[in-house]
């Protein structure tokens, strides 16, 4: 079966006008409240984020890495392909011809997840595949077994605790920074994502010093965020 595409590894270079739109739509919503998981509950947005980034998925089975790869999955029209540059122990490939689906091994040499990155095509037929051929069920990043919890209520609630258990944090971590950036004596150590945020705070806060106003508060941080996502995707830390 030809292979129309090479699979690649999701890390790309520059950052466009749809990555920036995609940032820009991430800062305002988390700026408002809402986590990331959250985003992504809702069947149109799985579906446009599905086929825009990369989206992980977990086997809900214990399964060893090597039975993805001694032939069985070749009945459904899927094997393994083999990358030089990126295939590893740890580190395989799988397509069905079309699509390429990469499985990542832990130290057991079970299955840990799968991933799919977004240049990859749409890997339903070689997820159908294994959940057939290894007895499996398989749970993507936006569904609550992906992250242990058996329906979408206790997913629902364990998110809003961690919401607010988020905010509370990022009250206390934004009198710090105001402090930081008002010279003052704080408790931002030097080499932490906190330093990094803080300095990107102070470039801002230079350009335009009315960010430091107190109904300023979200505005300075929405671009803290913005700022800080444009950053890690133009270094390749977050695989657009």
């Amino acid at each position: 079966m030809p292979i129309k595409d090479q699979p690649k590894d999701g890390r790309t270079s520059g950052y466009d006008v749809g990555i920036a739109e995609i940032a820009e739509t991430i800062c305002e919503r988390l700026v408002n409240g809402e986590s990331l998981k959250a985003m992504c509950r809702s069947r149109d947005d799985f579906e446009r984020r599905r086929m825009e980034m990369s989206t992980e998925f977990r086997l809900l089975q214990t399964v060893r890495a090597c039975d993805l790869f001694d032939g069985r999955l070749e009945e459904f029209g899927v094997r393994e392909h083999v990358k030089q540059d990126q295939t590893t122990k740890k580190t395989r490939c799988l397509t069905d011809g079309c699509n390429y689906l990469w499985v990542y091994i832990d130290g057991d040499d079970f299955v840990s997840y799968l991933k799919r990155y977004a240049p990859n095509g749409d890997p339903s037929e070689i997820l159908d595949a294994i959940s057939v051929a290894l007895d499996t069920d398989i749970a993507s990043e936006y569904e609550p077994q992906y992250w242990g919890f058996d329906t979408q209520k206790e997913w629902d609630a364990a998110m809003k605790r961690l919401s607010r258990e988020e905010d509370q944090r990022e009250r206390r971590l934004e009198r710090e920074r105001l402090k930081y950036l008002q010279g003052e004596p704080n408790k931002i150590k030097p080499g932490t994502s906190e330093m990094r945020k803080v300095e990107i705070a102070k470039k801002l806060v230079e350009k335009d010093p009315s960010l430091l106003l107190p109904e300023n508060r979200h505005q300075l941080r929405k671009e803290i965020v913005s700022a800080e996502i444009a950053d890690m995707v133009r270094c390749g830390e977050i695989p657009f």
